[in-house]
């Protein structure tokens, strides 16, 4: 996916590579590459190139959720690639591995959107890879995979 930069003061395009979104016992982990193209000799971060607003997010569009970065709150990246967005720079044509990791979806999905910028096309219909296990052995069906059919957790007693 290509896109101008949002920044107003840099010319130029960004190129986001989509490699995996992977669940990983009870969250997701998603990996993104993102090489900006502007034709200067200067080195900018990813907010710099965003306008200040660079996040990662997935929509389940079936159910009208979305999901953020675990953690990320009032600037803080989160469980996110440490440095970025805010402090490592990028240079023209170079490219910048970036991850990300969120929550396990509610609902037992297979698909969802991501999305960086509210400028940036969506990289729609992304798949989720679930592994060896469906999305209802993590919990993707918004229960836990332990519980009863009334959602009650069975404890064996150990006397």
């Amino acid at each position: 996916m290509t896109y101008s930069i949002p920044n107003p003061d840099i010319d130029g395009d960004i190129t986001v590579g989509f490699h995996h979104l992977r669940a990983r016992d009870e969250t997701m982990e998603l990996l993104l590459t993102v090489t900006p193209e502007f034709g200067e000799h200067g080195a900018y971060n990813l907010f710099t190139l965003h306008d200040g607003r660079f996040a990662a997010r997935l929509s389940d569009r079936q159910n009208l959720k979305q999901y953020t970065i675990l953690g990320a709150q009032h600037g803080s990246p989160g469980w996110a690639t440490p440095g970025t967005p805010g402090e490592v720079e990028i240079h023209d044509g170079e490219t910048l591995a970036y991850w990300a990791n969120y929550p396990i979806p509610e609902d037992d999905i297979d698909v969802v959107s991501i999305s960086v910028h509210e400028n940036a096309p969506e990289i729609e219909d992304v798949d989720i890879d679930w592994g060896e296990a469906e999305p209802s052995d993590l919990g993707g069906d918004g229960s836990d995979p332990e519980a009863d059919e009334e959602g009650d957790i069975e404890i064996e007693d150990e006397a």
